[in-house]
């Protein structure tokens, strides 16, 4: 991915970017270590049957199903920390953003 045509970056690319640098402040170490902790939080939080269930699935976790079921717990996540004024103000951008182009 490369620069937008008005000179902003796309969101992978700031990624990219962003990740490239971390790599090059703390080494490809960091992610292990960090992975590492990522993991031990995790299997504080969860119990064994937790992960039972997660290895029924087989890796299938990119299903339609399991992605809608995280999209709206997701967006009822963002409600209940946000309110429904941040929903309306992406609303407006949307807007926004659509007429300019339309322009």
């Amino acid at each position: 991915m490369t620069d937008t045509p008005r000179g902003e970056l796309t969101v992978r690319e700031a990624g990219r970017r962003g990740g490239e640098a971390v790599k090059a402040k703390h080494g490809k170490e960091h992610y292990s270590r960090i992975g590492k902790l990522g993991g031990a939080a995790n299997a504080e939080r969860h119990d064994k049957e937790h992960f039972a269930r997660l290895g029924k699935l087989g890796g299938s976790t990119n299903t339609i199903e399991h992605m809608r079921t995280a999209a709206r717990k997701g967006g009822e996540a963002t409600l209940a920390a946000r309110g429904i004024e941040y929903y309306r103000a992406i609303a407006a951008k949307g807007v926004a953003a659509r007429k300019a182009k339309a322009s």
